[in-house]
């Protein structure tokens, strides 16, 4: 062996045990090349792997990364940590490349390893859901699970450039600015961009970083030096990272706006338009970046402007809703996984299966927040009622309308009436609901799937789908009944108006001792009159 290779060797080794360390992302991937790895011991190529695997997926290399992900499929007996890693960064590559089946079976292993993984990596689970989460659009959940995150490696860690502090604090600042609280995600972002810079200094982090930044200062009216913009577009150019270009485009045409450089600004969202139309992308970003272009285009005032940005967003939210069925039909194919994850991981499983069921609940309600405000709800009924499970009661409920997943569009979008046929399928999600929940053999599993099934019955036995009548209905199904409808008139739907407070609450009177138990009503106007907040939480 030569000196030369000896010393490429131990270069490798010394990546296997510490990560990185500063050395630039393209040296490292040129070195650990498949075929360059072939005199090193099992274990140090698979840790080589995975770390390739994280950097090709930091620059949006996502052919290059299936390559990857091939190759550790290869592998045999992956230690735990690698194993959790591998399938958490094959989490993120198939997501972006619009693989939801893939993506979901990933997260369901990544789960399984996750009690076993050392404790300084077990994070690394809730920030690949919050990127779920993010992909789903559903933010506010995205904010609340990467403020859960605490635990990073610590430096020389292998898989410190994975989880470290600043991307743990850039993740709750992006959370912050797509969930419109831009002020106080500046600060965050600051602080974000210093650490990653010195920690991994021209790295895929670095540079989505830098344009996130310079997004923000832009959104909040500053106009960042040309030469900054400049130095990120040749940090972008030097990795050959073509994902971020839009953004920064976009972060530079706001900037030009903000400057009263409105041609400029013109001819930049241009460019950001014609990049977006090329890459078609079914995603939360590229909604983002079409309505910046939205505000602009307004402000001139030309209506012929707007014609080309509104039909390309309205492309984007037709890719999303077709993308969206993809998940609703794998998610019912995978959803017997949920029963071979071991039963420590009951609460992980819970928030997995109702954060890929939310986007069923976005496709009649606008807001996406219908699971959340009935769970919320539920907590404050249960409590009222001094129930002892009220939090497992209000964890199961959230899966009350699981079974949505199984209904054609035709029939849960119908702005009008439905008809007999029409209303006995869309009755079908209760039992289709309870299918996929069967089985499982934690508390809350078998509360949702009970939940599921009978949350429709009535008080008086005219429900469906089985008449049950009175206490003969589960009590946390006949909790889940009062908070659904309540929420549902409080709320505008394609086929309704949403009702006031008073009405609402009106029509609840009404309805107890017939659709209702009462007591449950009588509990409900006393949440209303001490937390006045329940009924729009």
């Amino acid at each position: 062996m030569t000196f030369q290779e000896h010393h490429r060797l131990q270069q490798l080794r010394q990546f296997a045990r510490s990560g990185l360390g500063n050395t630039p992302a393209r040296d490292f991937l040129l070195l650990t090349a498949p075929s360059a790895l072939q005199d090193l011991d099992d274990r140090s190529v698979q840790r080589l792997l995975v770390l390739r695997l994280t950097l090709q997926r930091q620059h949006f290399a996502f052919a290059e990364a299936l390559e990857t992900i091939g190759a550790l499929e290869e592998q045999a007996d992956l230690a735990v940590d690698d194993a959790f890693m591998f399938s958490c960064e094959s989490v993120r590559v198939f997501l972006g490349l619009n693989r939801d089946g893939d993506a979901i079976a990933s997260l369901l292993h990544a789960a399984a390893l996750h009690p076993d993984v050392s404790g300084e990596l077990q994070d690394y689970l809730l920030v690949t859901q919050s990127v779920l989460c993010s992909f789903l659009g559903d933010h506010e959940q995205r904010l609340q699970v990467s403020l859960r995150v605490q635990r990073t490696p610590p430096p020389g860690h292998p898989y410190h450039l994975n989880l470290n502090p600043g991307l743990v604090q850039g993740n709750v600042t992006w959370a912050r600015v797509v969930t419109g609280d831009l002020e106080a995600a500046l600060p965050g972002a600051l602080t974000a961009l210093a650490d990653i810079r010195t920690r991994f200094p021209g790295g895929g982090t670095h540079a989505q970083f830098e344009v996130n930044t310079l997004h923000l200062r832009a959104m909040l009216g500053q106009t960042p030096d040309p030469a900054e913009f400049t130095q990120v577009r040749d940090l972008l150019r030097a990795q050959g990272n073509t994902g971020l270009s839009s953004s920064l485009l976009t972060a530079e045409a706001l900037a030009a706006g903000n400057a009263g450089r409105t041609e400029e600004a013109h001819a930049l969202f241009g460019q950001v338009l014609d990049l977006l139309r090329a890459q078609e992308q079914a995603s939360r970003v590229p909604l983002l970046l079409y309505d910046q272009a939205l505000a602009f285009y307004r402000a001139r005032g030309n209506p012929e402007e707007l014609v080309p940005v509104l039909e390309g967003r309205m492309r984007v939210v037709e890719a999303m809703q077709r993308q969206s069925h993809g998940m609703f039909l794998e998610l019912e194919r995978q959803a017997f996984e949920l029963n071979r994850i071991r039963g420590d991981l009951v609460l992980s499983q819970a928030d997995l299966i109702t954060r890929l069921s939310a986007i069923g609940e976005r496709r009649d309600d606008a807001t996406g927040q219908h699971l959340r405000r009935v769970a919320t709800l539920v907590l404050h009924l249960a409590r009222a009622l001094d129930l002892p499970d009220a939090d497992l009661i209000a964890e199961a409920a959230r899966l009350h309308d699981l079974g949505k997943v199984s209904l054609p569009d035709s029939i849960l979008l119908k702005a009008g009436p439905l008809t007999p046929g029409e209303r006995e399928v869309m009755q079908q999600h209760t039992t289709h609901g309870a299918e996929l929940l069967a089985g499982g053999t934690s508390r809350v599993l078998m509360l949702a799937q009970s939940i599921a099934l009978h949350h429709h019955e009535r008080w008086d036995g005219t429900g469906y789908p089985h008449q049950l009548r009175g206490e003969a209905i589960p009590l946390p199904a006949r909790l889940v009944a009062v908070a659904d409808v309540f929420d549902a008139l409080l709320s505008e739907r394609p086929y309704k108006r949403a009702w006031p407070l008073a009405e609402a609450l009106g029509e609840m009177r009404r309805l107890s001792g017939t659709h209702f138990e009462p007591r449950i009503v009588q509990a409900l106007e006393r949440v209303l009159d001490t937390v006045p907040q329940a009924a729009d939480a």
